[in-house]
């Protein structure tokens, strides 16, 4: 064959070689794109877990409602009656309302009471068994400090709303950080996956065109089993990477739920969001520390711990204080004239006091000093969290500034081989090589394309970390 004919040969060979690079873009009109932000609010809304999260709030809120329950009024009533020899010797009853106020043990009643029998006490007499309506009310006179109940209850009310906030943030970073660390194998074995099919696509055609070349007697039908070789091995490694795919796909897939409830499959044309190492730019970082020092959740979940530690306290110290409350009731009989209520709140009254004082103070003491042990722990893990938190994410960070320098140092390595192997394809051309060299410098490129993207792989994992140990992770992967 003359040279001028194995040079439109290779010229044929070369145009197809680029046309096979083009055929791969365009393929991927019809794919679809799944970004982790999209990923990150499908899990929030939808995921079992992330539903379990909001839950959180919902807990705090009737747990707040609980707590206010105990300003509500009550009514209550009673009916207590004794029979001898189809003789009634005595019947007890009365119904009354009860108004807690916002001040600790200040109370308001009011009701009706009926008293009757031949064997009644005198005491509990009642109009002549008419019955008495009454007004009361019972104020105390120590322990001032611990009045205002009602502010306890909502101040109560709201660490619990703040607490199941954290508590909420708790979980969703959790699941988010398993669901990132997917995302980003999947986003590996996508890549890894179209690499490695398009160097099958190049071998094989590679093969065919040595197989054109030698029906036509211009090579050796011995030239055949490199190229044949090259073929199997990159079909071997594209069916492995295809499998890798699918595992992290299915991976990915566990975290997608919908709106009905039900899971998703992510199709098979989907492909992720490409995100870089390099758009952590130092600022990224310096937020990472200074967010990570105010607003992680571990540190706002103890520091709300804290806070109703030292409420508790507040109450508790009171204890140590007699309990002393005047109590006053006055009656009237129901069914008289109105001029009657108006008499002198002295006619027909009863009062009474209340003093109650712990002598050894044993509970009161244990209780205060439980409570200091609580707050000294509380104290100390936030020092310690503190100094672990800061020192997990400096490791982070470290780790990723290594792997995204590495990354740049293998990609500049790729740029070389692919200078390599554009020389090797123009000398062969040009007639000066043969395809043994131009697979052999294809194989160091697509070698040398895999360690960068393993590298890439681990720079995001360590990309990953940095967030969730920052707790920003609904952060990640957006610029």
């Amino acid at each position: 064959m003359s040279r001028i004919k194995l040079l439109i040969y290779r010229f044929i060979y070369t145009l197809l070689f680029v046309a096979i690079g083009f055929t791969s873009v365009f393929a991927q009109e019809e794919d679809i794109h799944v970004s982790i932000e999209e990923v990150f609010q499908m899990v929030v809304q939808y995921h079992p877990i992330g539903k379990q999260a909001n839950l959180e709030l919902e807990k705090a809120k009737w747990k707040g409602m609980k707590l206010r329950g105990f300003l509500d009024p009550k009514l209550k009533a009673s009916l207590s009656e004794k029979a001898f020899n189809d003789k009634t010797l005595y019947q007890k009853s009365g119904a009354y309302i009860e108004l807690p106020s916002g001040f600790e043990g200040l109370k308001f009643k009011m009701g009706l009471e009926q008293n009757d029998g031949s064997k009644l006490n005198s005491e509990l007499t009642t109009n002549d068994g008419g019955g008495w309506s009454f007004v009361g009310i019972e104020v105390p006179l120590g322990r001032k400090e611990m009045a205002d109940k009602r502010s306890w209850i909502q101040k109560e009310a709201t660490l619990l709303q703040s607490l199941s906030e954290v508590q909420k943030t708790k979980k969703v970073n959790k699941l988010l950080w398993t669901v990132a660390k997917n995302y980003v194998e999947w986003h590996y074995a996508w890549n890894a996956n179209k690499l490695l099919v398009k160097a099958y696509d190049l071998a094989l055609f590679r093969h065919q065109s040595i197989i054109a070349r030698i029906n036509q007697g211009a090579l050796a039908a011995i030239d055949s089993v490199e190229s044949g070789i090259i073929v199997q091995q990159r079909e071997i490694d594209k069916d492995n990477a295809a499998i890798v795919l699918h595992n992290a796909r299915l991976r990915m897939s566990q975290h997608l739920w919908n709106e009905d409830e039900n899971p998703i499959i992510l199709a098979e044309k989907a492909y992720p969001q490409q995100v870089s190492l390099d758009q952590i730019s130092p600022e990224v970082l310096e937020k990472l520390k200074s967010y990570i020092q105010t607003n992680h959740p571990f540190l706002l979940e103890n520091e709300v711990m804290l806070s109703q530690e030292q409420l508790q306290r507040k109450i508790l110290k009171q204890q140590f204080k007699p309990y002393f409350s005047v109590s006053y009731k006055y009656m009237y009989p129901f069914g008289e004239q109105e001029s009657w209520y108006f008499n002198s709140l002295q006619e027909n009254y009863n009062w009474g006091v209340k003093l109650t004082m712990p002598l050894f103070l044993r509970k009161e003491r244990a209780a205060l000093k439980l409570n200091t042990v609580a707050i000294d722990k509380l104290e100390l893990k936030k020092q310690f969290l503190d100094r672990q938190l800061l020192v997990d994410l400096e490791l982070s960070i470290t780790n990723f500034k290594n792997y995204r320098a590495l990354h740049r140092q293998q990609m500049k390595m790729v740029g070389n081989y692919e200078r390599l192997r554009q020389a090797e394809i123009q000398k062969f051309n040009q007639g000066n090589s043969t395809v043994f060299y131009v697979n052999v410098r294809e194989g160091k490129l697509i070698d040398a394309e895999l360690k960068a993207l393993q590298l890439s792989l681990k720079g995001m994992k360590e990309m990953v970390d940095m967030y969730g140990k920052a707790g920003m992770l609904t952060y990640f992967g957006i610029e």
